[in-house]
């Protein structure tokens, strides 16, 4: 099968919190995970509060996939 050159291209550019990660989040997440209700104390409508995490701990580790949960 061949791909088209811009998917290629695509999969080579950075990921990008503001354009890429936040769209998903505001779809899916911040229902539930904002400020006025933090389910699971997990606020994910800042970047700051989606990496320090929940009370289960950190989200993420930045620039090390193969560590995060």
């Amino acid at each position: 099968m061949l791909l088209p050159i811009a998917c290629l291209a695509d999969a080579a550019k950075p990921v990008s919190y503001y354009h890429d990660i936040v769209p998903l989040l505001k779809r899916s997440c911040t229902g539930c995970h904002h400020p006025g209700k933090l389910k699971g104390e997990f606020d994910l409508t800042t970047y700051a509060s989606f990496q320090k995490g929940g009370k289960h701990g950190g989200a993420f580790q930045a620039g090390k996939p193969e560590e995060t949960e």
